[in-house]
């Protein structure tokens, strides 16, 4: 295996600005969809370039197996901005190797992951024919919530008919400790806009007798929660599913030092809802945070005003079988009557459903697989846990496709993903491609 040869072609790809959210990098996201499809063609293998109303997708797909499984791969080549430059250490789209890390925006999330896949693929190819049929479908909208996937799936049904989908845009539980995921939290986005009055008026003349926007917001998000870290709004917890003893007995086995957890995040204290662990909190519990907030004037210096307008930006995790959209009109009508504070403008974004794998039903000899993989690449056991991000796609993998998701990923915690510095840890790289080879490998032994 060339493995010189895979990392130089990692680099390649990550070297590609393919950032979704920028009209001025559309040239780039079309270089990447070429970059994919050369590559899949220098292979041998079906290549395609799918248009959607926004970003392409690329789609590569091996020859049919008879009586063997389909594993549909599933990525993105679209990258975050990367914003902040001069905090890089190095130029984002120069990816650098440095102590057995690459640097370069995109190297984790998630160009490093797929083609962790691709590079295992090319290298069996290398050795004779494929143990199973494999498609891979690498879109270039992820970044942006992925509007146009969804009715990608629709038209192209029979194309991407499989088994099984497999992804890799997670990290590990613990860094350098293998895992599986077997659920997501869902999301829904959400804006806040108040208004107090018909303009910003002077802060010495008005002063005292003037509604300030920003004041009246900043009360309205600090009744959010109680002093138990509960969301306060009425129904945000219905649904919310109660771990069984066999998940309690699975978030056990993980390995975690509360301490260390802390010191990444670089808090004087960990927070959240009374009664349960950091890691029920982060995988098990819905949350609700304010992720940005503004008015009044933002400028350099000072303008001494009563700011008349204000708003926020909020977005809630969703743990299984909570429904988005019952989710988000709850939140609508918590905010909506505080006409207290002052006009509420409430607007609703994007969101997606929370997935849950069943580790022991269906797709469980799928998984054994995996673990079987991961147990021989890595020469320890892998944790198998619930995830706390969202990737709203998975879901509609189930519900369009009727797929389920088997999630397998190679980053670490600490990878700085949508982040200045975002690296990928090599030594994941090489043991994430041993891994990937074992798994599509022991594919041949199922019949189907």
């Amino acid at each position: 295996m060339n493995w010189a040869e895979h990392l130089e072609s990692l680099q390649e790809f990550v070297s590609i600005p393919s950032v979704s959210t920028d009209p001025a990098h559309r040239p780039d996201m079309d270089k990447a969809c070429q970059w994919l499809c050369s590559w899949a063609r220098q292979q041998g293998l079906t290549a395609e370039i799918w248009p959607t109303a926004g970003h392409p997708s690329v789609y590569v797909e091996t020859r049919p197996l008879p009586d063997k499984p389909v594993l549909l791969i599933y990525g993105h080549y679209d990258v975050q901005p990367a914003e902040d430059v001069e905090l890089w250490t190095d130029p984002p789209f120069r990816p650098t190797v440095r102590e057995d890390r690459l640097y370069g925006r995109g190297a984790s999330d998630n160009k490093g992951q797929i083609w962790t896949h691709c590079a295992a693929i090319q290298s069996l190819l290398a050795e004779g024919p494929l143990p199973c049929q494999i498609k891979i479908l690498i879109e270039g909208e992820e970044e942006v919530g992925s509007p146009n996937l969804p009715q990608l799936l629709e038209e192209r049904r029979d194309r991407l008919n499989a088994d099984l989908v497999l992804v890799s845009d997670t990290s590990t539980a613990v860094k350098g400790v293998p895992t599986l995921h077997y659920s997501l939290r869902g999301i829904v986005i959400f804006e806040v806009h108040l208004q107090t009055a018909g303009r910003d008026v002077h802060s010495g003349v008005f002063g005292g007798t003037s509604p300030n926007a920003t004041h009246r917001l900043a009360q309205l998000i600090a009744r959010l929660h109680d002093d138990q870290g509960r969301v306060v709004i009425p129904g945000f917890y219905n649904r919310v599913r109660v771990a069984d003893e066999r998940e309690k007995e699975l978030l056990e086995r993980v390995p975690f030092d509360a301490q260390v957890y802390q010191e990444f995040i670089g808090c004087s204290e960990l927070v959240g809802e009374a009664g349960y662990s950091t890691n029920e909190r982060r995988w098990f519990r819905p949350t609700l945070d304010c992720n940005g907030l503004g008015g009044g004037f933002q400028g350099e210096g000072s303008k001494t005003i009563v700011p008349a307008r204000a708003w926020a930006k909020f977005s809630a995790r969703l743990v299984a079988d909570q429904r988005p959209e019952e989710v988000l009109e709850c939140c609508r009508r918590w905010f909506e009557p505080q006409t207290w504070a002052g006009r509420i403008d409430f607007r609703a974004d994007h969101g997606g459903p929370p997935y849950l794998l069943d580790p022991y039903g269906p797709m469980s000899g799928y998984l054994d697989k995996a673990r079987a993989a991961l147990r021989q690449a890595w020469q320890q056991e892998p944790l198998l846990v619930r995830h706390g991000g969202a990737i709203p796609i998975v879901s509609q993998f189930q519900t369009i496709l009727g797929l389920s998701t088997l999630l397998m990923g190679f980053g670490s915690p600490d990878d700085a993903i949508h982040s200045p510095n975002e690296k990928f840890e090599l030594a994941n790289f090489r043991r994430g491609l041993h891994t990937s080879r074992l798994f599509l490998s022991s594919l041949g032994n199922l019949r189907v």
